[in-house]
């Protein structure tokens, strides 16, 4: 983890500040959007519900011992994410072959409804 990292890095006075644990299978972190995250009022911006596709996924790699980074993305928006609630971010790796790893993500509300999934192809990288 940089500590400066936009999604998770706890030195960054303008990110989000995720912490992702581990889960069974895979890593997860609860979500409490801000009003600065939103796009139209009171919702959460696509590209902030992305990011935190992205990220979740990315460190599902991390915690099977692969640094990566994400080729490609594939996020289905299901429903609105309002800002102000909380949310579970999951993550974990479907499969690895050489040096890809493709990975799922989602994001649940409190009560059990997917706002977004993604699948995320994701690229073994050497860490710096």
């Amino acid at each position: 983890m940089d500590r400066a990292c936009f999604a998770c890095g706890p030195d960054n006075p303008n990110g989000l500040k995720l912490a992702i644990e581990p889960a069974a299978e895979g890593v997860t972190a609860c979500f409490t959007p801000a009003a600065w995250t939103q796009g139209y009022h009171g919702i959460v911006h696509g590209g902030i519900i992305c990011t935190l596709l992205d990220e979740i996924a990315v460190w599902a790699a991390h915690r099977i011992g692969h640094y990566a980074a994400t080729g490609e993305i594939n996020v289905r928006f299901k429903h609105s994410m309002p800002i102000g609630r909380v949310y579970r971010l999951n993550g974990r790796i479907a499969t690895v072959k050489n040096a890809l790893a493709l990975a799922e993500s989602e994001i649940v509300d409190d009560q059990g409804t997917v706002i977004a999934q993604a699948r995320v192809k994701l690229i073994k990288i050497e860490q710096h």
